[in-house]
């Protein structure tokens, strides 16, 4: 960043260069000039690629966007898993609507049958502990509520946010793709847990596989 901004309101480009133990890229960055004084904090930039998107990124936002779509499917698989065992726990009937909460006001409903003596008390509580030392909540939402840089060249990235108001870039090397892999994979087994409790008190469906495309043309003889 040179010393002299220009006046503000005016845009500039500068460049910027990132070095990491695992990977480096370069960006052109577009800033409208606002008093020296302001900060600056690349994680809230909006990003794209110079010249338009590459068939290198296409391809690695499939590959991308696959373990995202995980995680978020686990995600919604947990916060169902949830609501069962509260449910069940509390005896309020069998609809989500008296379970309208977020993950934490879940959590928080959760350690509330842990501390009522519940028969599920022993095991819940087992559970939840678990799921808080395996970071199961932050993983999803280090997933769920990020902005992705899905493009390649720079490595797996992306810019959060939390409530709090802090905000930073958490970045790695392609190989973190397979990290994605263990998120959705210990969520999904969170989700699990909480509906093993309940196997008994909650109704069940499976689905029936449909026929194959052998099946439907070869019907079995009676």
């Amino acid at each position: 960043m040179t010393e002299q901004w220009p006046p503000p309101g005016a845009a500039f480009v500068y460049r910027f260069d990132h070095d990491f133990e695992h990977l480096s890229y370069s960006a052109e960055v577009t800033v409208i000039s606002r008093p020296h004084n302001a900060d600056l904090d690349a994680a809230t930039f909006r990003y794209g690629r110079l010249g338009g998107d590459t068939a290198a990124d296409l391809s690695f936002r499939a590959s991308l966007y696959e373990r995202i779509g995980a995680v978020t499917v686990a995600g919604g698989h947990a916060e169902a898993a949830m609501k069962r065992v509260i449910l069940s726990a509390e005896g309020k009937g069998q609809q989500f609507e008296h379970v309208d909460l977020n993950w934490t006001g879940l959590v928080k409903r959760l350690r509330r049958v842990v501390d009522s003596g519940h028969a599920l008390s022993e095991p819940l509580s087992v559970i939840l502990d678990w799921a808080e030392r395996v970071n199961v909540k932050g993983r999803r939402d280090d997933v769920v509520h990020a902005y992705w840089w899905h493009w390649t060249g720079v490595g797996v990235t992306r810019s959060r946010f939390t409530r709090d108001g802090r905000s930073y870039t958490i970045t790695g090397p392609l190989e973190d793709l397979r990290q994605l892999d263990r998120d959705s994979a210990l969520i999904f087994e969170y989700a699990r847990r909480l509906d093993d409790l309940v196997v008994s008190t909650r109704p069940q469906a499976r689905l029936v596989a449909p026929p194959s495309a052998f099946a439907r043309w070869h019907p079995a003889e009676s």
